[in-house]
């Protein structure tokens, strides 16, 4: 009776999907935030003597490119349409600042209360403080939307991409202080275990995507026919296997993924563009299939889904932390994403939350 009501509020959750949305845009979203709930388990529940298993391996490379890279990609590339005036813009960036701030504390409310209580002995601070996608958006939104209200957006937005590839390239790397400096240079540079996506490499991503935008007519010259979108397609397959180990060592070393240098960067720019590619084929042959409309509405909601899957797996591996094999993991992943999806669905449904 309980699977029925469930396979019942799923079918209703998929069949509400509005089709005037970016259908290619909800569904890269919509597979990012999947691959981060997949990995956000591996990393939280997994127990380390399966981290050398090929299939722990698979699941880090999933959680890489696909995922924050393109999120981050595409917020960028849509900000530039945003209808929102520059006061809206500003205020949603804070926002993202202030949720990400409240986000660390709700999905480590397990681990506070039992550092008050005196069961774990740990620094607080480093998750209170952790640099999380969020606050990345929320910087990235308020810098992108000064350019987009400047004077020159398109020269400023080149000057400063060029800029940020040029930073990359540097490759600095700053060691922790041990003070109260850490917290703050942790967002704009890798300098602590709790820094996870400083401003520097990260920005390069929501900074490409707005400049795409901006130079989107240039696509109109790129509208290969069948043949080429073949050709292109098995080119992308041929680049993923002669360049995977490459990609497989990069996602599986998470100190060097969250602070990749130049190399990656431009190795991340041509994955996305083949992947984006393939996606877009699978979309335009099977968007009605059931599955990618589920992933789609998920992308719609990518906000309150990360949010939410958060606060489940944050607060659960402070009981289950390293405890876990590969099966029972990816059974609890299957559990958080029904459970997050529904609770979602209900949220904007019912009690009609807004989806920042």
């Amino acid at each position: 009776m309980i699977l029925k009501l469930k396979i019942k509020t799923i079918m209703q959750l998929v069949n509400k999907y509005p089709e005037v949305r970016n259908e290619m845009a909800d569904l890269l979203k919509g597979f990012a935030v999947i691959f981060m709930i997949l990995v956000h388990s591996f990393e939280k529940f997994l127990n380390p003597i399966y981290f050398d298993d090929y299939t722990n391996k698979i699941v880090l490379l999933l959680g890489s490119i696909p995922a924050a890279p393109v999120f981050m990609i595409v917020m960028g590339y849509f900000l530039w349409f945003s209808k929102k005036s520059f006061k809206q813009l500003v205020f949603r960036s804070f926002s993202l600042i202030g949720l990400g701030l409240i986000l660390n504390i709700l999905l480590n409310l397990n681990l506070i209360i039992k550092v008050f209580a005196g069961k774990i002995n740990t620094n607080i601070y480093h998750y209170i403080f952790g640099v999380d996608i969020l606050f990345l958006a929320g910087l990235s939104i308020f810098i992108l939307s000064v350019i987009k209200f400047s004077k020159t957006p398109k020269t400023i937005a080149i000057i400063v991409l060029l800029f940020q590839l040029i930073l990359i390239s540097l490759n600095i790397h700053l060691s922790p202080t041990y003070s109260f400096n850490d917290y703050f240079l942790s967002f704009i540079f890798k300098v602590t275990e709790w820094s996870y996506f400083p401003f520097i490499p990260w920005f390069v991503y929501p900074l490409f995507g707005f400049v795409w935008a901006q130079n989107k007519k240039l696509l109109k010259y790129f509208n290969p026919s069948l043949i080429w979108r073949i050709f292109l397609v098995s080119m992308f397959f041929l680049f993923i296997y002669y360049s995977f180990n490459y990609l497989l060592e990069i996602s599986n070393n998470l100190s060097n993924y969250y602070n990749h240098n130049i190399r990656f960067v431009f190795y991340s720019f041509v994955f996305i563009a083949g992947y984006w590619l393939l996606l877009k084929q699978i979309n335009y042959y099977l968007n009605t299939f059931i599955i990618l409309r589920f992933i789609r509405y998920l992308g719609k909601n990518v906000t309150l889904i990360y949010i939410i899957q958060w606060i489940i797996i944050g607060n659960l591996s402070t009981e289950l932390y390293g405890k876990l094999n590969i099966i029972y993991t990816f059974g609890l992943f299957l559990l958080v994403t029904a459970i997050t999806s529904v609770a979602v669905y209900y949220l904007e449904n019912k009690i009609k939350v807004i989806n920042i």
